[in-house]
């Protein structure tokens, strides 16, 4: 007998072994057929692998060979997106931000020379302390400010933000607006020549021609008769001018002369900016000019430099002037590093021979400075802001130059949303040809949100100037730009009500029909070259 067990159920043995030979044999089949896709897909990973392995030594070999153009192709690129971003921002703040990533190098030191706003810690200082010296002197607004407020004027909230800032309301003043240089130079002249005590000068540009010949000849003669004469200019405005020989003889004559931010100076400390862009005179006591015509030639149409000159300036007598000679003491003073002439200015302050109590212009008189000299804002761009804010009924404005910083074409725009009737007049004949091209790319934003832009057909249009509601307008030297409402040191005067106001906008008025109105359909089918080209210098605005 088999002693081996023997299985109660060998028919099912015989089926489960069947069937596991099957799934053994199954499984041989399907693992040959996996070896064979892996093959082929790991094959294809290598040969992909060593694909892009050789399409990046030949691009690397190509890079090498034609490194400068890859190079420039990517600069190129990374423009083109940096000024699809600015153009989405419209701010100073971007552009930079854009051009220190693209450039970190030479990006950060053109920032360090044209952009930024950090006025070193001294020079601030410095030039708040001069400020501070002066402004104390001044008299108080308080009752003017009252009769403001009690007048329920359109823009007080103009008037309170300056007075807080230590640049006070007057209320007599007598005003006489110039609606062109030509129409002043009688009176600057004759003012002059009557100077008994000072005649302090402050000019962006001083530039020798017959203008100049005819007030040197005046200021000689007056130092003769003992008048304190003192001319400041800035470095760079004047840079044709100041050279040592015009310096002996300006001391020759006797005439005190300072020249503001000299540029080999501040090469020292990495900037260029911070320009003096100011317009002052004062005579005496109690007379003063100011407004957007410098000591040249053209600004009073002696010959036609760039056609037509068309400026504005304001001539003070009254209360109002001892701000005038406040601002000039405290550049005088941080320019020459001198604090003695605040004893000057005391004395000067309130003195005003031949002012009526109550002016004929009737209205209030505010002139002011502006400038990085604090931290965080400028008093020319919140005057601005303010007024563009509480316009009802329309805005109007002259400037040469339109180089916007987003906030300002906003506030514009939310003018001209609003129902204003907002007007920007500017020239068609220009000083800087690329200045205008980045001028005339800026109208399109503002034409298609219903603002009209108008330019001035005869000649230059370098006036700066604004007017709202009928109640208020501005005089000075205060461009619709950058470098106006962040760099420069600014000066203006606001009116409230009386017959300057209603000056001004008579002149706009008149400027308008010698203007040619800019329309939409117009400005898009401008030529394509200055479509791109207005497209290119408006991303390195900022610069200029």
């Amino acid at each position: 007998m088999d002693e081996r067990k023997q299985s109660p159920h060998p028919d099912r043995e015989q089926t489960v072994r069947h069937d596991r030979g099957h799934r053994i044999s199954g499984r041989y089949h399907i693992y040959k057929g996996d070896v064979v896709t892996a093959f082929i897909r790991g094959a294809l990973v290598i040969v992909g692998i060593l694909l892009q392995v050789a399409v990046i030594l030949l691009l690397s070999l190509l890079f090498l060979r034609y490194a400068i153009a890859f190079y420039l192709l990517i600069e190129l690129i990374g423009i083109t997106f940096a000024i699809h971003i600015v153009y989405d921002s419209e701010s100073y703040r971007y552009f930079w931000f854009v051009i220190i990533l693209l450039f970190p190098v030479v990006g950060l030191f053109l920032y360090l020379f044209w952009g930024s706003r950090l006025v070193t810690l001294r020079s601030r200082k410095r030039l708040r302390s001069a400020i501070a010296r002066t402004e104390c002197h001044l008299p108080s607004d308080s009752e003017a400010m009252q009769r403001l407020e009690k007048e329920k004027h359109g823009q007080v909230a103009c008037a309170r933000y300056l007075s807080g800032e230590g640049i006070p309301l007057y209320r007599n003043t007598e005003v006489r607006f110039y609606s062109l240089g030509d129409d002043m130079r009688e009176d600057f002249l004759s003012d002059l020549r009557s100077a008994k005590e000072r005649i302090w000068i402050e000019f962006f540009i001083l530039l020798n021609g017959e203008i100049w010949e005819t007030v040197e000849e005046i200021l000689a003669e007056r130092v003769r008769a003992g008048v304190d004469v003192r001319i400041l200019i800035d470095d760079v405005g004047s840079i044709r001018q100041i050279n040592r020989e015009f310096r002996a003889h300006m001391e020759a004559l006797g005439i005190r002369l300072a020249v503001f931010a000299p540029i080999h100076k501040d090469l020292t400390k990495l900037s260029l900016n911070y320009r003096n862009h100011q317009k002052i005179v004062v005579v005496d006591t109690g007379i003063g000019y100011t407004g957007g015509i410098n000591l040249s030639d053209e600004y009073f149409n002696i010959y036609p430099k760039y056609g037509h000159w068309k400026d504005t300036a304001v001539r003070l007598q009254g209360e109002a002037v001892a701000s005038l000679a406040a601002t000039f003491t405290a550049m005088w003073n941080y320019t020459v590093g001198s604090n003695t002439d605040a004893r000057i200015l005391s004395s000067a302050v309130g003195r005003c021979p031949g002012c009526a109590p109550e002016a004929e212009n009737g209205g209030f008189v505010q002139p002011f400075y502006g400038g990085p000299v604090k931290a965080r804002h400028n008093n020319a761009d919140m005057v601005y802001q303010s007024i563009m804010q509480h316009a009802k009924r329309y805005l109007w404005i002259t400037t040469p130059y339109l180089v916007l910083d987003r906030s300002i074409s906003d506030t514009l725009i939310r003018a001209a949303k609003s129902g204003v009737d907002v007007r920007i007049y500017t020239p068609r004949h220009y000083d800087k040809w690329y200045v205008y091209r980045v001028t005339e790319s800026n109208y399109g934003k503002l034409l298609r949100e219903g603002i009209r832009i108008f330019e001035y057909v005869p000649g230059f249009l370098h006036s700066k100037n604004l007017v709202t509601d009928d109640d208020t307008a501005i005089c000075g030297s205060i461009n619709l730009d950058y470098r106006s409402f962040y760099f420069h040191y600014e000066y203006a005067t606001v009116f409230y009500g009386g017959s300057t106001v209603v000056d001004i906008k008579a002149d706009m008025e008149a400027t308008e029909t010698l203007c040619e109105e800019i329309l939409l359909e117009r400005w898009i089918k401008r030529p394509i070259y200055r479509k791109m080209l207005g497209r290119i210098l408006r991303f390195f605005s900022p610069l200029f």
